[in-house]
Parts: C-alpha cells; structure tokens; sequence
C-alpha cells in the first residue's frame, strides 16, 4: 500500500524561489525584475543602427526611453561610470541637447544681425570691405569687418551653409578680398613674408652660402 502524508509539501528547488530579482531603486515595484545595463545598451545599439539616431520613442519602446533617460541624467551629472560614458558616446551622444539647441538658436540670430548690418553697409557704400577709418562708429564698423574676415575663414574651412553662403553672395560679397587688416592679401602690413628659398634649418647647419655683412 502506497502511504501518504497529509499536508506534505513538494520541495521547490532553491532557484525557483528567487524568481524575481528586488530592486534597491526608489519607485521600483517589489520584485520587480531589474535589466542588466548591457541588454539595453546593446538594445539601444540595435535601435541606432536600424534607425540612424537615439531618439527613442517614448510609447512604442517604454522601458529603454526610460533607461536612455536616466543613463543621460547620470552622464550629466558626472555619476556615470566611465567605461559606461565611452560606450554610450560611441553612438555620438550628446549629453546636453537642450543647451545646444539654445546656442544654436543664439549664433543663428546672431549670424543674421550681422548679415542685416553687411547688408545696410553695402547699401550705403556700394561694397563689403569695410573701412573703419570712414566709419562714424567706428566701433561698430570694425566688428563688422572681423565679422567679414569670419566668414570667409569659415567657409575656407566648409562651416558655412550653403543658405548662408547664398546670402551672402546674394549682395556681391567676395570670398577672397581685403585682408582682416584693411588691406589686399592676408598678411597685416609690418610683417615681411618669409623668402620661400629661405631655409632656417639648412641654414644654421650650412651657413657658407649667405652673404656676408660688415658691421664696421
């Protein structure tokens, strides 16, 4: 006869008592599972790679929105482990989009008050080299021509729009014109360019060949 035991319980392996991991973080529910940090970030790297950018829907992925999230308050603040900051970086993050955005929006305005003042100058004196000793606020007409000069290192070095370089070419403005000094060329005046047959190097260690001056 097979015997029995009222009340006897099945023994659970120990592994499958702990079926949630509890969570330290405030605002967690109890027993809530936590995700480890590598499987949202190499979710986040999947979203980026598919998508072109991190701008995780907030709706259709909830739980890495809020992982992003506070994986950004964290770089901020500077409570993020370093080896997590790198690789987060590594998808081109930028930790603060909304002061950025700010400044953008300033050096835009910018950019367009001192195009509207180019503008009124070439109207009143028929170019954009601006000439500060003709100028009544002087002041005035020499940051307009170091503003000159900016913006055609810039676009030299490709950091100008094509809006804004079409602006500017919209009243004549020349890309290579009077120096940031007033005058033609890049060199201010007082300073002598440097003989291209000049070698200072060869010449210290051969000086035979230069000529010879007398100081008596």
């Amino acid at each position: 006869m097979k015997s029995t035991t009222k009340g006897s319980k099945k023994s659970t392996p120990v592994a499958k008592m702990k079926s949630t991991t509890k969570s330290s973080k405030p605002g967690m529910k109890k027993g809530q599972k936590t995700t480890p940090w590598e499987v949202r970030f190499d979710e986040l790297s999947r979203f980026h790679a598919k998508h072109g950018h991190r701008k995780v829907p907030k709706i259709q992925h909830a739980a890495l929105y809020g992982w992003y999230v506070e994986q950004r308050r964290l770089g901020r603040n500077g409570n993020l482990e370093k080896k997590k900051k790198e690789r987060i970086e590594s998808l081109d993050v930028d930790w603060f989009p909304a002061q950025r955005k700010v400044a953008k929006k300033f050096i835009t305005q910018k950019w367009k008050q001192k195009f509207e003042e180019l503008k009124q100058y070439k109207a009143e004196h028929g170019t954009c080299e601006i000439q500060v000793g003709a100028s009544q606020d002087k002041a005035k007409a020499k940051s307009l021509r170091q503003w000159v000069f900016h913006q055609r290192n810039a676009n030299n070095g490709g950091k100008l729009t094509r809006d804004q370089q079409q602006q500017l070419e919209s009243i004549n403005f020349t890309w290579k014109g009077r120096g940031r000094w007033g005058h033609s060329g890049s060199t201010p005046r007082g300073v002598v360019q440097q003989d291209p047959n000049f070698d200072t190097i060869r010449d210290l260690q051969d000086p035979s060949h230069l000529p010879r001056h007398s100081c008596g």
